[in-house]
């Protein structure tokens, strides 16, 4: 589990909220509408929410993904890496970083995944965020 406080913090200091990407302490609104019971154990930090079927949540102990209703769950404990998704970013013509929208997690067996952000601040807290956690699973 990695600790709320020090997740909003680093996304505050290295990115910051967007149009679809709230922090939930300022915006519990969107959390009501996502068809996900957060576990007792589990505090949520953040959703990008695109719309009711499609939405990307933040806790303290995993990554919570919803596309077109169908969920799926990324623990923190399996990310080894992550990194702007560039061949994926250049197949969609988007050249400045200011753009960037994609991220490239690698997980500890190997496998990995692009996930999708909204541009700017938001791309840009999330991706610090993840390269933390990341960092912590290397110690």
């Amino acid at each position: 589990m990695v600790k709320k406080t020090t997740l909003e913090s680093i996304f505050n200091r290295k990115g910051g909220e967007g149009l679809k990407t709230r922090l939930i302490k300022n915006d519990y609104s969107l959390l009501a509408q996502i068809n996900y019971d957060i576990k007792e154990c589990e505090n949520s930090i953040l959703i990008y929410f695109i719309d009711n079927e499609s939405w990307m949540l933040f806790t303290d102990t995993k990554i919570i993904f919803s596309k077109k209703n169908q969920l799926s769950e990324l623990e923190y404990n399996k990310l080894m890496h992550v990194k702007p998704a560039l061949s994926e970013e250049i197949k969609n013509g988007v050249t400045k970083a200011d753009d960037f929208t994609k991220l490239l997690i690698t997980c500890n067996d190997n496998s990995s995944l692009i996930i999708d952000t909204e541009k700017g601040l938001p791309y840009k807290g999330i991706y610090q965020m993840l390269h933390y956690i990341s960092s912590m699973n290397h110690d």
